[in-house]
Order: structure tokens, then sequence, then C-alpha cells
């Protein structure tokens, strides 16, 4: 979860946090799937490794899953390089490694998804991460 040549993995005093949901979106609806609270007495943190699965939850022929769009949100901003995500990225069971997003204490940090479908989808995110108690210091 944390990158063994991250910077902030050496100072030891790391706490890894694991946000999963899941929930049925209708068509046509923007919902957050998964939200979490990030520490007010940490230092610093990171978003690390995300996953979004969608699966069919009506009998409907012919499902298009890729009109699903996702976006992974600090304080209800999207993070510039992760909105707008199309269809389903790493499974939630296992995630995806994304380049890290910084956030602070007390941050709230969620993902949004829109059902484009015709018809209603579970849908499952995963957002895990890291955050530092103690602040290093560099040479």
């Amino acid at each position: 979860m944390i990158p063994a040549n991250f910077v902030f993995e050496r100072s030891k005093h790391l706490e890894t946090f694991d946000f999963f949901a899941r929930t049925t979106i209708a068509a046509g609806l923007t919902l957050p799937a998964v939200s979490g609270l990030i520490p007010k007495n940490c230092q610093r943190g990171f978003i690390t490794l995300f996953g979004i699965e969608v699966e069919l939850v009506a009998t409907y022929p012919n499902p298009v899953l890729d009109t699903a769009l996702s976006s992974i949100r600090v304080n209800g901003f999207p993070d510039r390089f992760y909105q707008n995500i199309n269809g389903q990225l790493g499974k939630w069971y296992d995630p995806t490694e994304i380049m890290p997003i910084p956030v602070k204490p007390g941050d709230t940090i969620d993902v949004l998804i829109t059902n484009g479908d015709v018809a209603p989808h579970l849908y499952s995110a995963r957002l895990c991460g890291f955050v530092d108690y103690q602040l290093i210091k560099e040479p």
C-alpha cells in the first residue's frame, strides 16, 4: 500500500487507511460511493490506491458499463488527474496503484459516481492510502 521508495515511508510513523463501500445507483444519478475522513491528529497523508467496479443490478440486454463516470474528490473538489474516469478501474478487492494524492488532516475524501446507463448498477469503490503522524527532516 505504501510504495517502498516513497520518501515518507522512512518516517516509520505511518498508519494506513482503507475506505470501501458498495452502493446501488439508479440510472442517470450521481452519488458519492465511498467517503472517509483523514484523522485530525496526523501531519499529512496520501491516497495511493483506487479501485472501482461496476455490477449489473437490473436485467437488461447488452448493458453498457462504460457509461459510469467517477471522480476522486478531496473536500468536494475533484482531483485534477482522477476526475471523469470512464468505466471500471482496478477491482475493489485489488485496487490499482495511482499517483499519490496528498491529503491534509481533517480532509474529507470520497468517490463520486455518475451512472450514465439506462439501468441501475451496483458500484463498489475503494480508496486506500496512509497518514504520517510525524514530520520527517530531510537532509
